[in-house]
């Protein structure tokens, strides 16, 4: 296997099968997530199902398996690239929520993390189709008169696709909770 000038091993440009996948795997000291990742890819476009896969890599958990592979065959070259080169700052959590969102998102939000420092649990907020960032502005005016109306800070998540949202509204012990309940016209102490 040849190695690039910068020391990092490039196998996308060198793995043409299921042999070479599988000699890439047993000859490597260390695989990074995102060579690890290429070569079940290749073994699954191969034709290998995920049982033969773990029996000619000697892994013995079923989700490593499922989990590369996803990530494998779903995120392109120049991204799986991205990642083998910045391992050390795009885990392998970022990676799994990636592989969630659709392209033409992926790899701005691939950026970001080595920007921003995206933490996972807001990528897999994205993957699951709740926006993080600017609201509507309707949405933004609701927000603003309810904070209002209710005296506290009330934060809202909007997915704009599936015109739906989550409200948030943070109390302050049992008693301010059940305040809150009221202004929602939920009264606790008839269902007790």
């Amino acid at each position: 296997m040849n190695k690039a000038t910068s020391g990092i091993r490039e196998p996308l440009a060198y793995l043409n099968g299921a042999d070479d996948a599988i000699d890439f795997w047993k000859t490597s000291d260390h695989l990074s997530g995102a060579e690890k990742a290429i070569v079940i890819a290749v073994l699954s476009n191969a034709g290998l199902k995920n049982r033969q896969i773990r029996d000619e890599l000697t892994i013995e958990e079923a989700y490593e398996i499922s989990q590369l592979k996803r990530i494998g065959t779903t995120l392109t070259r120049e991204q799986l690239e991205l990642w083998h080169e910045n391992e050390h700052r795009i885990s392998l959590g970022h990676v799994r929520a990636l592989a969630m969102i659709d392209d033409p998102r992926r790899e701005y939000l691939m950026r970001n993390i080595l920007i921003k420092k995206v933490s996972v649990s807001e990528l897999f907020r994205l993957a699951k189709g709740e926006e993080g960032e600017e609201l509507d502005a309707d949405v933004e005016r609701f927000r603003r008169l309810m904070s209002e109306v209710i005296g506290r800070d009330v934060r809202l998540s909007y997915n704009s696709g599936k015109q739906s949202g989550k409200i948030t509204l943070p109390y302050y012990g049992v008693d301010d909770l059940g305040r809150i309940c009221k202004q929602l016209g939920f009264d606790s102490e008839k269902h007790l």
